[in-house]
């Protein structure tokens, strides 16, 4: 107020200008105009809530629905008379933590390629759950929550994130097929050809397949994506090193 009557008393001094006129001029830019259109802020809208409210159901209900249709009921209940319990928690529970251990390390070698830096207790805790969640999800989908947690708390940008996860999804598919593989090569003679092109195909496919990404040029959010895998998987050395702690796994 003491500023404000500084200001009018030096423009009543000026004998061209009016005080009063001069004042309200004052007021009137200092007021917006429609400012009572505008909305509060912090007061967000309702609907992404509304909306990941019934995304979340929908996704709760189609995984309980996937679980009770495609689960073998019968047989594990079976299963669950035999077994010690005391080694299934034990033994079973040490070495599900111990698995989780493993994925969260390979995620913090592919992250840090990317210049993402992540404490290893943060990546243990979010591959803990959402490894937990993907085993009820269709095709374990469930994994990519892990990438939503940390982005949620500013610790990773989704392009890194889901550059990062394709690539150990990759690395998952290539462990697996190279398993089936050598199973063939040690099940049956007549299978040894068979088993020979799998593992020959898939590693022509691989280097193929990592070939045209280092080439491929796109546009947009979808060259970031790319630039994100690129980076995770990074050279020979490091791509070998996150298929052994794969295979470990």
């Amino acid at each position: 107020m003491r500023e404000f009557d500084r200001i009018v008393e030096n423009e009543a001094a000026s004998p061209s200008i009016d005080a009063h006129v001069s004042a309200f001029a004052g007021i009137e830019a200092a007021i917006p105009p429609k400012s009572f259109d505008l909305p509060l802020p912090g007061t967000p809208s309702r609907w992404p809530r509304f909306a990941a409210i019934a995304l979340s159901i929908a996704v709760f209900t189609g995984s309980t629905v996937y679980v009770v249709l495609t689960f073998q009921w019968g047989s594990i209940f079976q299963t669950l008379k035999e077994v010690n319990f005391v080694q299934v928690m034990g033994y079973g529970g040490a070495s599900i933590i111990l698995y989780w251990m493993i994925r969260a390390l390979r995620w913090h070698l592919l992250l840090k390629r990317t210049g993402t830096k992540v404490p290893f207790f943060d990546l243990y805790m979010c591959t803990a759950v959402s490894l937990s969640f993907s085993i009820f999800t269709p095709l374990q989908s469930g994994e990519m929550l892990k990438v939503e947690l940390l982005k949620k708390y500013g610790m990773i940008g989704r392009f890194p994130g889901y550059g990062s996860f394709l690539v150990e999804r990759a690395l998952d598919l290539a462990t697996v097929v190279a398993i089936a593989g050598m199973s063939l090569l040690t099940a049956f003679n007549v299978y040894r050809c068979y088993a020979l092109l799998l593992i020959f195909g898939s590693l022509i496919f691989a280097a193929s397949g990592f070939y045209v990404l280092y080439r491929m040029r796109l546009r947009g959010r979808a060259q970031q994506l790319l630039d994100s895998i690129n980076q995770s998987a990074g050279n020979l050395r490091g791509l070998l090193s996150a298929a052994l702690i794969t295979c470990v796994s």
